[in-house]
């Protein structure tokens, strides 16, 4: 959730710098922004949707478990994760035989209806900024004068040849 927030902070900074009231009329740096929000905010749902792997070494070492005392015994590591809309915690117990090795997973998962609503908004976010980028890039096309250049041109040969008639 903290990588989540990050990227929604990324966003709302390139908000804040972009100066969209100013930067309208260059469409294209507007759109170049709105790229860059809407990267963040992708950003910001796949932390949500796809949580970090991490390797039971480095679940070990990670501070969440120094803070116990007595200290987990070396074979044990434990991870709280989110996935959706859901908090996992799941207890890695390792297990040495002769020349193999293996370990047994054990998590419980619990819905968290707030991550679903987070989810749901971020997605909303998204398809809005998606619909705004597109309608600039249609602006911006018309902007640039090859559309409107080509239906003027056709339009004046129609008036000419109704003229002739």
């Amino acid at each position: 959730l903290h990588e989540c927030s990050q990227h929604l902070e990324r966003a709302l900074g390139y908000v804040a710098c972009a100066d969209f009231d100013r930067n309208i009329y260059q469409l294209h740096k507007a759109i170049q922004y709105l790229d860059l929000i809407i990267d963040s905010v992708n950003s910001a749902k796949d932390n949500i949707l796809l949580p970090k792997k991490k390797r039971i070494d480095d679940l070990r070492r990670s501070r969440n478990t120094t803070i116990f005392s007595p200290p987990i015994p070396e074979n044990m590591a434990f991870s709280f994760y989110v996935q959706g809309s859901k908090l996992s915690f799941a207890v890695y117990h390792t297990s040495v035989q002769g020349k193999s090795s293996g370990y047994f997973k054990h998590f419980i998962e619990a819905n968290v209806s707030v991550l679903a609503d987070l989810l749901n908004q971020l997605s909303y976010i998204l398809l809005q900024l998606q619909q705004l980028r597109d309608k600039l890039r249609v602006f911006d096309e018309y902007q640039d004068g090859s559309d409107w250049k080509l239906m003027e041109e056709k339009q004046k040969e129609t008036n000419t040849l109704m003229t002739m008639f």
